[in-house]
């Protein structure tokens, strides 16, 4: 909570071997500004906290697509956001190291 992660390995040949996208919904936020500031938050913590998932998804030569998408109702003060988001990419590094090892 407050983040929900969708992701698929990707079969294109691109330069970056992820491929992020931020989600909040209308719904829940119907002022942009706000919808905004959420989506600003969230690629803050993405850049913060991003190396354990290039390095494993380099090292296994993987390209990754990925979504975050906001579940909350309100808006999270940013240390909440880091500290999901930081939980959320290192659990997939773990997870596709340990798939590729199997593999």
């Amino acid at each position: 909570y407050p983040l929900k992660l969708f992701w698929s390995e990707s079969s294109s040949n691109s330069n970056s071997p992820v491929k992020v996208a931020f989600l909040v919904s209308r719904k829940n936020f119907k002022k942009a500004v706000t919808r905004n500031l959420i989506k600003r938050r969230m690629r803050a913590a993405y850049r913060n906290n991003k190396q354990d998932l290039l390095k494993s998804s380099l090292s296994n030569k993987i390209h990754l697509d990925i979504l975050f998408l906001y579940k909350a109702r309100e808006v999270v003060p940013h240390t909440n956001i880091q500290m999901a988001l930081e939980k959320m990419l290192h659990q997939l590094a773990v997870k596709i190291s340990v798939r590729n090892q199997d593999a």
